[in-house]
């Protein structure tokens, strides 16, 4: 996918409202893509497939991660699991690889492309960052950087 694309989409937490739009090439609103406003953290970060088709959003609020095809969708049940803990940060890798960084109890987790499972636990209470908040792959370098 290329980064005009990606810059398609749009979190935006405002209020209480947490919200997923999608843009269109001019900036304008084009779909709202996703609404939970149950609380302020439900949509506290999302990361986009390469191809578009998947989107991935971690609620703080609720300790899950929800996963969403492109037009909002939910695409299995929604994953709540004793590992995930006040998730923040969630990258996928250009091979489709998904990996979320859990806040309160600062794991590296890999979970299922579907969203339906954690697949494994890469680290766990990482010692050189408290309460991590983002991850990414670097791909030139093949290292998963996590701050």
């Amino acid at each position: 996918m290329s980064e005009c694309r990606r810059q398609q989409w749009q979190a935006l937490r405002d209020y209480g409202k947490c919200l997923i739009y999608v843009h269109n090439m001019d900036g304008d609103v084009a779909q709202k893509l996703y609404d939970n406003t149950s609380d302020k953290l439900t949509v506290y970060k999302c990361a986009v497939s390469d191809d578009g088709g998947n989107i991935y959003v971690t609620d703080r609020s609720h300790n899950r991660i929800i996963s969403l095809d492109n037009q909002g969708n939910q695409l299995v049940a929604t994953l709540t699991d004793d590992v995930i803990q006040r998730p923040a940060g969630v990258h996928v890798t250009p091979y489709g690889h998904v990996f979320v960084v859990c806040f309160e109890n600062r794991r590296i987790l890999q979970i299922s492309q579907d969203g339906g499972s954690v697949l494994t636990s890469l680290a766990q209470n990482v010692h050189a960052v408290n309460g991590p908040r983002c991850v990414l792959f670097h791909q030139l370098n093949e290292r998963l950087l996590v701050c």
